[in-house]
């Protein structure tokens, strides 16, 4: 009897552990491929649920762009030598130094352990006159932007780090607050030095598998890409978060022929790739 109740007992747990099991593998197919929650995480910074919207509501991204927005400008450049050759892009605003401090320290690794490289950053004009002398102190290259979509939060001044994809030079873009790793060094190293590819990108789901990261791009300077520096300046629609990586997606993702293109699963597995959709942009 002890015996039975026992068998009875190992039973039930193992239907319903398996239970849980294909209820958490059901979850996470779902939130691969439609990604449910999006709008409730994102609900401060992304409102009007934009980012998911432009890329997967068909026509929405387009009706954005017939309101143009105002454009940008480099108004003033320091420590700038045309003769540098690689450069690492960054945007800054505002005065969090959420972006600033790790930004500062970026500036010493990139010094140190990549040395042929200089740091670019574009800085808004209205930030504080003491942030701004500390990063033109530093010797690395600083263009003023004059841009009045800017604010925190939003996606407008994140345009500005793409500006040297069109110049004659190598570029790695990043987010002023990612710190850049040993990982980041090798891979930084390695992808200019002996990789085939003129670009490298990093991909995550539930975003379409031609989604560019746009605070994680290399590029090689032989790429030509099909946009020049007033299109990027000028582009009708910067300020609403998530813009930058369609404009990414649909600029680069879109057109690029992919025998160039390293696509790297950074942020994904390749088991989440079979389950992401096509983009309706």
């Amino acid at each position: 009897m002890v015996t039975e109740k026992v068998n009875k007992n190992i039973l039930i747990s193992i239907v319903i552990l398996i239970s849980i099991i294909i209820l958490c593998f059901v979850a996470l197919v779902c939130n691969i491929r439609w990604d449910p929650f999006y709008k409730f995480f994102n609900k401060e910074r992304d409102p009007e649920n934009f980012r998911q919207r432009g890329f997967f509501e068909e026509g929405f991204y387009k009706e954005k762009l017939k309101n143009k927005e105002a454009g940008f400008k480099i108004i003033k450049k320091y420590n700038f030598d045309q003769n540098d050759q690689n450069i690492i892009s960054y945007s800054l605003y505002g005065n969090n130094p959420k972006y600033f401090n790790p930004v500062h320290d970026n500036i010493a690794i990139v010094k140190k352990n990549l040395s042929d490289w200089k740091i670019r950053i574009y800085l808004h004009e209205d930030v504080p006159d003491d942030f701004r002398t500390k990063l033109i102190n530093t010797g690395v290259q600083i263009f003023i932007v004059q841009d009045p979509l800017v604010k925190p939060g939003n996606s407008s001044g994140a345009f500005w780090r793409f500006l040297p994809m069109c110049e004659d030079v190598n570029v790695v873009i990043f987010d002023a607050d990612d710190l850049i790793g040993k990982k980041q060094i090798k891979r930084i190293k390695n992808f200019f030095k002996q990789s085939k590819y003129l670009i490298r990108t990093a991909w995550i789901w539930p975003w379409p598998k031609n989604h560019i990261m746009a605070g994680n791009i290399y590029k090689k300077k032989e790429l030509d890409l099909p946009f020049d520096k007033e299109y990027i300046m000028n582009y009708p629609h910067r300020s609403t978060f998530g813009s930058d990586e369609i404009f990414t997606t649909i600029n680069i993702g879109d057109k690029l022929d992919k025998k160039i293109w390293n696509i790297s699963n950074d942020g994904a597995n390749y088991f989440y790739s079979i389950f992401v959709r096509n983009h309706v942009i």
